[in-house]
């Protein structure tokens, strides 16, 4: 019962979100205000993405690794709580050599192509989810990939790449992305 409310919560944001503008922010600079209104929303997207994901094993935490050049992760701290209630550790990595192999979801900023591809590799069959805020089309092999306009944050899911981890994701969340094959 509490999982269906939590879904109809996620439906209806994600649904407000999506009748709002478009337009990627991710390589335009914004003033600290819409910066600090694009980290809420995108904080608050990851949340509901992150509760609907489960892994093949029971976990008191997970843990949410941050990498790259991110524009809007800063509100992706410790003391945050998935909508299930289920606790969440963030850690933030200057460098993708030094992310440990623990990480249960990585939010990837703008990483060099080389950078990308080891990571894919090393994650790949891995119960690792990849969510990209610097791949709007969803192409490079991250899992989610977040698009982020001035009002709103849309995600497109990679199936491909999600289908080759461990990690499932309840389909109804599959339903309200654009998806790429």
């Amino acid at each position: 019962m509490a999982a269906s409310r939590l879904y109809r919560w996620f439906v209806v944001f994600v649904l407000l979100l999506a009748s709002l503008g478009k337009g990627s922010l991710a390589e335009q600079a914004l003033p600290a205000q819409e910066r600090e209104q694009a980290s809420l929303a995108v904080t608050r997207t990851v949340l509901g993405i992150l509760s609907f994901v489960r892994w093949p094993w029971p976990s008191e935490h997970l843990t949410l690794c941050v990498v790259g050049e991110v524009q809007f992760a800063s509100l992706l701290t410790d003391d945050l709580r998935q909508a299930n209630g289920q606790a969440l550790r963030v850690q933030h990595y200057a460098s993708a050599d030094a992310l440990p192999p623990n990480c249960n979801a990585l939010y990837l900023g703008k990483l060099p192509a080389a950078t990308q591809q080891a990571l894919f590799a090393r994650f790949l069959g891995k119960s690792t989810l990849l969510i990209s805020e610097a791949d709007d089309e969803c192409v490079l092999g991250n899992m989610f990939c977040l698009a982020v306009t001035k009002q709103q944050v849309n995600f497109n899911i990679n199936l491909d790449s999600l289908s080759r981890s461990t990690v499932r994701v309840h389909p109804n969340v599959l339903k309200l992305a654009r998806q790429r094959p």
